[in-house]
């Protein structure tokens, strides 16, 4: 039999140890990942409807600060504003939900904002202002039914906050729709 020199009965020491714990120790429970609580249809809809609005209406916003005169660039202004400190919330609520929504506007309103591109002056501003006025109808009533009758509480109580805004920006909308 052969003997170590101390400096190689070290390192078979330490190239053992491993081995050792591993043997002394009984072996660990696995580990239990719980499935994430699926969030209901129509709490997931009303976080992905409303992204979507939230983009079209920042996207026709954007265009209308360009395009629309001085009146409609401070309402697309606000609507701008508000719109995205909303969606910036509905983004982290999504998030935590693990809902992904979508970021940009839909194919219709691409489709519009593609056609407005090349209109000014009056034409311009009552283009947007009834898109505006249309798609906060659409919101404040999507922001009304969840706060009814959503079942996830926190997505319910953010429709139930951003309600009175949608409300307020339907009645600017209206009254600066030049169709009046």
């Amino acid at each position: 039999m052969k003997i170590l020199s101390p400096r190689n009965a070290v390192l078979a020491a330490l190239a053992l140890m491993p081995l050792a714990a591993c043997s002394s120790s009984p072996p660990l429970p696995p580990v239990v990942v719980a499935p994430a609580p699926m969030l209901p249809q129509q709490d997931s809809m009303f976080l992905n409807s409303a992204a979507t609005a939230n983009a079209n209406v920042i996207a026709a916003s954007q265009l209308a600060v360009k395009n629309g005169s001085p009146r409609i660039r401070r309402f697309a202004t606000q609507m701008i504003t508000d719109h995205q400190a909303a969606g910036q919330k509905l983004m982290a609520l999504a998030q935590a939900k693990m809902v992904t929504p979508p970021t940009t506007p839909d194919d219709a309103h691409t489709q519009m904002l593609t056609a407005m591109q090349a209109v000014k002056g009056h034409a311009f501003d009552k283009g947007y202002m009834d898109s505006q006025v249309a798609d906060h109808k659409a919101l404040v009533a999507m922001f009304q039914t969840e706060a009814q009758t959503g079942t996830d509480p926190e997505v319910k109580a953010f429709a139930t906050e951003n309600l009175p805004t949608m409300q307020q920006h339907l009645t600017m909308a209206r009254r600066l729709d030049p169709k009046r």
